[in-house]
């Protein structure tokens, strides 16, 4: 790529004809000595390549392939180094390479296709400082030039849970109720998100359907809408679990929201945030005491009774009091 010169124009001969002969391609050594005196100028020695600083690939260097192998992997290096400085994003560094040349000199090509330009013209003991400072400056006027993307959270989390949805068909099919009241698939909630908003709406439904489909797994409930099974749920949500210092419905809500799609979190990983969820749902279940609807209906009886002030009146036929919610009179028979 670098042993080529170019041309050198002579003095004119007698026949006032100018004469045009080829210049002896400078040996690899040369051009080594040239660009390590450039690096050591440009202080970007300790720029890393492949895990080498450009140091250490140039004492690598051993003959004239090793040498172009070298001056491509610093040129490239030195452009990363001016493009990182530009854009802190990954995706924004990629699109920028990709992107159209602004330059009229290189209409129709890419910023790759240009850079890539540039280095390929650097002949044999070339000014490799000129060259690196051409790249660096190309870079840079692009850059300042370029139309970074607008910062959405929308397109690839709903692209992500989109995908996650279509690959779980069943959780894909659950079914939602929407605030005006009609039942959609939390695919479709998704589908039609729009922006942050909407698909952090749309999350929360798709979340709320994989605890209510996993609470009755664990819950072995036939069904999720009747009224024994939503008591069931409602009475695991409302309680807290062994050693938890809030509801389940708070513990679930927190882990819930700690996964939302956000500004902040713009590359959910839609896999692992379902399966927090239903580890949050499983030690619910397993660490939470539920009472079986006799003790509720005891205990919420009594609390009337007290809050009422009618514990103490005397049952018909007997001449004693009720005490607590201890014993029943039956007649005149007493019952544990």
């Amino acid at each position: 790529m670098l042993t080529t010169a170019g041309p050198t124009v002579q003095a004119a001969g007698t026949d006032d004809a100018a004469k045009v002969t080829a210049a002896e391609p400078a040996s690899w050594e040369t051009q080594l000595a040239a660009l390590k005196s450039t690096v050591a100028a440009g202080n970007w020695g300790n720029l890393t390549v492949n895990n080498q600083t450009v140091s250490a690939v140039l004492a690598g260097v051993t003959d004239e392939a090793s040498f172009n192998s070298a001056w491509s992997e610093v040129a490239q290096t030195i452009i990363s180094n001016t493009v990182a400085s530009k854009f802190a994003k990954p995706a924004d560094q990629t699109a920028f390479i990709q992107a159209q040349s602004t330059d009229a000199q290189y209409a129709g090509k890419t910023n790759a296709e240009v850079l890539s330009e540039i280095i390929q013209s650097g002949a044999a003991a070339p000014d490799f400082g000129a060259v690196l400072n051409h790249l660096i400056t190309y870079t840079t006027t692009e850059a300042d030039q370029f139309q970074r993307a607008t910062d959405d959270p929308v397109k690839p989390n709903k692209n992500n849970l989109t995908a996650f949805l279509q690959a779980n068909s069943k959780i894909g099919q659950l079914l939602v109720e929407k605030k005006d009241g009609t039942i959609t698939t939390v695919t479709a909630i998704v589908a039609q998100a729009a922006d942050a908003d909407s698909l952090a709406q749309a999350w929360s439904a798709v979340a709320q359907a994989v605890i209510t489909n996993e609470m009755q797994a664990k819950l072995n409930l036939l069904d999720t809408t009747s009224a024994a099974s939503r008591n069931t749920m409602s009475k695991l949500l409302a309680v807290k679990a062994n050693g938890a210092t809030v509801a389940n419905n708070q513990v679930l809500a927190n882990v819930v929201a700690a996964n939302t799609p956000s500004t902040e979190n713009p590359e959910l990983n839609v896999a692992t945030a379902m399966g927090k969820i239903c580890e949050a749902v499983d030690s619910a279940v397993a660490n939470t005491q539920l009472a079986a609807d006799w003790q509720e209906n005891k205990d919420s009886l009594l609390a009337f009774l007290q809050s009422s002030n009618l514990g103490s009146l005397t049952p018909p036929d007997c001449g004693r009091i009720i005490n607590g919610f201890g014993k029943w009179c039956s007649g005149h028979r007493w019952l544990d």
